[in-house]
């Protein structure tokens, strides 16, 4: 039988998971009917709903560019930081491995400093090296930022990862590279797309370091910070339900298949 203070501590949980969901998805659908219902006066006209501002996406050339950049910058990020945590992971799996503690430390650092540290860091760093700001700067700067999330996720599954499986390819006389093709790299796929999905959701809405460390060509969340200065209009909204939205999709498609994977983690 539940108790009282049971009884409130689950309203109480309730109360507060309603209150996240109002605060997460709120500003959203703001945002979308105000993509839908044109203004009127500084009001939204809710008699005439249209869809013109998605069509007038179309001819936001500095829009699409910065979507085309979000998009490069996030695929090169979140491709060159899953090759990197692999690497890392199968060196750091070895009783052997030097300086374990350290590189761990170099990896996840970035991604729980404040990202107004690690751009300014990295901008004082590419600055001596003399390397000019550009989108190469940026992929540099995201992949330090979202390295973290499919190193853990891949080092994780390398370590639960029985002896057997290793010693099973040694027996039936596979090399170094046929183990890792057809044994660990198989085991490794789900944590590896996982973190990839997630690691460009991050990417492709990371603001404050892009702006460190970006040149004349630039972002989409970059971007639109410039044009808030003037306030909104329907495209911009539609332009923010789009990119929100699939934000969205892909994190849920990760999580699916995390849930889906959740013993092989």
């Amino acid at each position: 039988m539940t108790s009282p203070l049971e009884k409130l501590a689950i309203a109480f949980a309730g109360l507060m998971f309603g209150f996240v969901v109002i605060v997460t998805f709120a500003p959203m659908l703001v945002t979308l009917g105000l993509s839908i219902f044109p203004l009127q006066g500084g009001r939204p006209d809710f008699s005439a709903p249209s869809l013109a501002a998605y069509q007038a996406l179309g001819n936001q050339r500095d829009l699409i560019e910065a979507v085309v950049n979000s998009i490069f910058v996030g695929l090169a990020a979140t491709i060159i930081s899953a090759v990197l945590a692999v690497l890392t992971g199968l060196y750091l799996d070895k009783a052997y491995a030097i300086g374990r503690t350290f590189l761990q430390t170099i990896i996840y650092l970035p991604f729980v400093m404040p990202p107004i540290i690690t751009g300014l860091a990295l901008l004082l760093f590419l600055s001596g090296l003399n390397i000019d700001r550009s989108l190469v700067t940026v992929v540099i700067g995201h992949v330090v930022l979202v390295e973290a999330i499919t190193f853990r996720l891949v080092s994780t599954r390398l370590g639960n990862l029985p002896l057997s499986l290793y010693e099973a390819s040694a027996d039936l006389g596979a090399s170094g590279w046929q183990t890792f093709r057809h044994v660990i790299l198989p085991q490794l796929l789900a944590p590896l797309v996982v973190g990839m999905m997630l690691s460009f959701t991050i990417s492709f809405d990371e603001t404050l370091l892009t702006l460190f460390l970006s040149g004349s060509n630039t972002t989409l969340p970059v971007r639109l910070l410039g044009k808030m200065r003037v306030g909104f209009t329907p495209d911009i909204n539609a332009l923010v339900v789009l990119v929100i939205g699939s934000t969205i999709v892909i994190a849920l498609l990760a999580a699916a298949i995390m849930r889906k994977n959740a013993m092989r983690f």
